[in-house]
């Protein structure tokens, strides 16, 4: 193509430069073989025969490379389109579009007679307006791109047809014109046919992403509050007596000195208290009764507060209540009402002994709020068990 005139230097740009982007762009962005993949794979054609005029060593052969290119596009396309290869057929096409590139690019190089049937233009200008019409005609029965197809080839096909006009000098410039408005339509074709499905392809994956994520993130949240339930129940496991799932004893010393920290606390009381003649039932009626009593000891207590209060077992037969915002008045008439319903119990009939202490009147840390409601205790064992005591009060 060095040899040829600066029109045929502008058509063979634009071809080149047009051909390349539409082969590749079909050829690469697009996996599976549909027919727009096939017809952006014919501009194979017209992107190999304008290498070869660019290339050739003969500088006869340059502008029949050229002058081909186009009317081969046509023929492809029209067989492409006329065809409708189904999807075993598609690459068995594209291996002939192939193979017939490179078969014509070799006889034009190889036999010098050739070319000189090909600079017939007459001949040529008839075979591609033929092809042009029956291009436009199949183009009639598609439903999608006919328009954009249909202009874009009868633009490539007045591009081979204005160099019959005159004056030369004026139409050698309209014909790389049309050639160009000719790849511009294609390009637009393409795009639209491969850019709006990556784009929708795009969108598509987005949401599977993004439906991905939403799982992902509904899964991590079901598990974080798995673990944070798991943690609880160890937690709760940890705090909680195994026998009578009342707090352990240092769970409840946790709450009473939670409560002494508090600034908040105004006043709480403690109720202290164990089972009456413990040693006695666990020696005639055995252990296995004498947890029973226990655990009934332990429900009793728990159906007989309130639920800001807390049970905690201290050790052995031995329970505290914390009664938050509870006088000692209050906290006598919760013990009695406690004490009568222990009083009920049967098989076997136990009863147990209260102490009582009040915060801050009787100590002001848990150790000395504890002594106090164990001196309460003993003090209803004297009475003869069965008894609520605080101090010498009551």
């Amino acid at each position: 193509m060095f040899y040829s005139i600066a029109a045929n230097k502008i058509s063979l740009v634009v071809s080149l430069c047009f051909s390349f982007f539409i082969f590749t762009y079909a050829f690469l962005l697009i996996r599976k073989h549909s027919q727009v993949k096939l017809l952006g794979y014919a501009f194979i054609i017209p992107l190999s025969l304008n290498i070869a005029s660019f290339f050739t060593a003969n500088a006869g052969n340059a502008y029949p490379f050229a002058a081909m290119s186009d009317l081969c596009l046509m023929a492809a396309l029209l067989l492409i389109i006329w065809i409708k290869p189904g999807i075993s057929q598609k690459k068995t096409f594209q291996i002939l579009l192939t193979a017939f590139t490179f078969s014509l690019i070799w006889a034009i190089e190889t036999y010098s007679v050739l070319p000189q049937y090909i600079k017939a233009f007459h001949i040529r200008s008839i075979i591609i307006m033929v092809l042009f019409l029956l291009y436009i005609i199949k183009l009639r029965n598609e439903k999608d791109g006919k328009v954009v197809l249909s202009w874009a080839g009868a633009c490539i096909t007045a591009s081979s047809l204005v160099p019959l006009s005159h004056p030369v000098y004026l139409t050698a410039y309209i014909s790389p014109g049309l050639r160009l408005a000719a790849y511009c339509l294609f390009c637009f074709y393409f795009n639209k046919k491969i850019g709006l499905k990556l784009i929708n392809m795009l969108e598509e994956a987005e949401k599977k992403v993004a439906a991905v994520d939403k799982n992902l993130n509904l899964e991590v949240r079901k598990r974080v509050l798995e673990i944070e339930r798991s943690n609880e129940k160890l937690s709760n496991i940890a705090r909680t007596d195994a026998l009578t799932k009342a707090y352990n004893k240092a769970a409840i010393m946790e709450t009473i000195n939670k409560l002494i920290e508090s600034k908040e606390t105004r006043e709480f009381s403690i109720i202290m208290f164990d089972i009456d003649n413990f040693k006695t039932i666990n020696d005639t009626l055995g252990h296995i009764e004498g947890d029973k009593c226990i655990k009934k000891l332990a429900l009793i207590a728990l159906r007989s507060i309130r639920e800001i209060d807390s049970l905690g077992r201290y050790g052995g037969d031995e329970f505290i209540i914390v009664l938050p915002e509870t006088s000692v008045p209050q906290a006598r008439l919760i013990a009695e009402r406690f004490r009568k319903k222990v009083a009920e119990t049967e098989s076997p009939h136990f009863t147990v002994s209260i102490g009582l202490a009040h915060y801050p009147t009787d100590a002001l840390d848990a150790k000395g709020l504890i002594a106090s409601a164990d001196d309460g205790l003993y003090q209803s064992k004297h009475k003869g068990r069965n008894a609520v005591s605080y101090k010498n009060i009551f």
